[in-house]
């Protein structure tokens, strides 16, 4: 599904979600080198990779034709860009349920992405989104217009 994607130009991204059997490397290790833009939790990242840190699980991931984009929760997200690692600390927000908060962020980051941003200003979306979505109960509930990111930006 991948291969076909990319002969017809099509962007991938991928957040790989929690292997319930702890296997880690079935068939998403080759799938790696199809994906453009690919976005693991800190624990999934390690996991995936072998590694006990989150540098080493970027510069890992780094060697595949993909952009790792890892999250960290309320400590924010970070990247590897041509600089080396981008972090972002994230945003400190009343939390009442975390549920879809990694989506949330996932589909701030790559509005930012799609729209040009750099990519310190793409894990700030996804950051200000994820943060955004915790306020409220439910995974959907949450979800932040971009005209409600562009106001909690402008006041952080």
């Amino acid at each position: 599904m991948f291969k076909l994607a990319k002969t017809s130009s099509t962007s991938i991204s991928l957040d790989p979600g929690w292997d319930p059997k702890e296997k880690w490397n079935g068939p998403l290790k080759p799938a790696l080198d199809q994906i453009d833009i690919f976005l693991p939790n800190e624990q999934e990242a390690m996991k995936i990779t072998s590694t006990s840190t989150i540098s080493a699980a970027l510069q890992n991931l780094g060697r595949h034709m993909l952009l790792p984009v890892i999250k960290m929760g309320e400590k924010g997200a970070c990247t590897i860009g041509d600089r080396g690692k981008i972090t972002f600390p994230g945003f400190e927000v009343k939390s009442i349920d975390t549920t879809g908060a990694g989506d949330s962020f996932n589909a701030g980051f790559l509005y930012g992405y799609l729209n040009g941003l750099d990519l310190e200003d793409c894990l700030r979306w996804g950051c200000a989104c994820g943060a955004l979505s915790t306020m409220q109960i439910g995974g959907i509930k949450g979800q932040p217009t971009a005209e409600t990111v562009e106001h909690f930006l402008s006041g952080n």
